[in-house]
């Protein structure tokens, strides 16, 4: 028998914002907790973890307590499907179309909500055997930042409240 993991508290999750991060190109600047990692990876990719040895991993499965943020900056219009003033929901619309040609449909209903001064909206669901948040933050100027944030299943709410600030 196996012990079943006890996921991290609210407040485990939650750490103050105390690091800031600015990508290469000076676009974007955001804050997240010490301790975590950023950084950009691939082709303008901003990739956050709550732990270096995330990073290392072998397979894309994350492990209790583990969280990973990857996010892309740039316009809406960039977006297969989304035309220049698209609102959050509206690209969100096509990323739930991305996935599902991607035969990926254990998908929720997106939500509107607000990150600091910007209207965003997601929806939850499972991306392989991960839970995943997918996020639409308007920055402006058509420009959006587009976050997927993975958990291990059944702690991406504990995640939730922490992803956001970075995204606020």
């Amino acid at each position: 028998v196996e012990p079943t993991p006890v996921p991290p508290s609210a407040s485990d999750a939650i750490p103050p914002l105390t690091q800031s991060y600015t990508t290469n190109d000076k676009k974007l600047t955001f804050s997240y907790p010490q301790g975590w990692v950023a950084g950009e990876v691939n082709q303008g990719v901003i990739l956050v973890v709550n732990s270096q040895p995330i990073l290392q991993r072998s397979s894309n499965d994350l492990q209790s307590g583990e969280v990973e943020i990857q996010m892309l900056v740039g316009p809406a219009s960039s977006i297969r499907g989304v035309s220049a003033g698209a609102t959050p929901s509206q690209v969100l619309d096509a990323v739930r179309t991305i996935y599902q040609s991607q035969n990926i449909t254990d998908l929720g209903d997106n939500t509107e909500l607000t990150l600091g001064e910007h209207t965003a909206a997601r929806f939850t669901g499972k991306e392989g055997n991960n839970a995943v948040a997918v996020t639409v933050v308007s920055l402006g100027n058509d420009i959006i930042a587009l976050a997927f944030t993975y958990a291990f299943p059944g702690e991406l709410d504990h995640f939730l409240e922490g992803a956001d600030a970075v995204l606020s």
